[in-house]
Formats: structure tokens, sequence, C-alpha cells
């Protein structure tokens, strides 16, 4: 490999590095809970207060697959979540694939204490 090459891939490796880095955390604040993931608990409803099922809930910013889940008929889900400031969104589509909706709620997990939301989609 030619010298130029090289230092052509070091700094996309550097510069790769830093951003990787720079989007790892959750939120800036230092009193974050740090110990044991929190059981996040929630129901998805629509406008008129009905439940729905089959939305994908993850928790919007830097996540992982881990960290997504698919409500129940009965619009319940439950996900692990590390310390952490999130707006846990839901994405709501019919057996077609036609998109019926969105709604967010906003967690703030400072414990190991279960955590509890109710997140309405808006058509």
């Amino acid at each position: 490999m030619k010298p130029r090459a090289r230092s052509y891939l070091a700094r996309t490796v550097v510069i790769a590095g830093v951003f990787l880095l720079s989007s790892c955390t959750a939120t800036t604040d230092g009193n974050i809970w740090t110990g044991p993931p929190a059981t996040l608990t929630g129901h998805v409803v629509d406008t008129a207060g009905e439940p729905m099922g089959r939305c994908n809930i993850n928790p919007g910013g830097n996540y992982t697959i881990e960290m997504q889940t698919i409500s129940a008929p009965d619009g319940s889900f439950t996900v692990s979540l590390p310390g952490g400031r999130y707006d846990i969104e839901a994405n709501c589509h019919d057996y077609d694939q036609t998109f019926l909706g969105r709604g967010t709620a906003p967690v703030e997990v400072t414990s190991a204490d279960p955590v509890s939301v109710q997140i309405t989609v808006k058509q």
C-alpha cells in the first residue's frame, strides 16, 4: 500500500471513530443512571383510547436492535432500557403495511425501577 493511501485510510478511520464516539451517548447529563437497565412497559392507543397492536416501538435517538419491540394485539409492550432520556416512538401499520399513524412519549430512566408509558398514536 502506498504511503498516501495509508494516510487517507488512517484519517478515514479516525474520523469515523470520532463520529461513532460522539453519537454513543443518550444524553449529556452527568446524573443519568448507569446501573442495570430498567424495564419499560407501556400501551399504544389511538386518539379514542382503543389499543393498537402491531406497532413498531423504538426509543428514538441512538438505540440498538435489542431496544426495539412490537406491541401486542392489546397495545402492550415491554422493553429493557439503560439509563438515559428517550422519546419512545410507536409507528403503526396494518396487515397490508398501510401506515396507520405515529406517536411519541418522553421517558427518563434514572434507576432500575420499572417505568411505564402510554403512547397515543395520531393518524
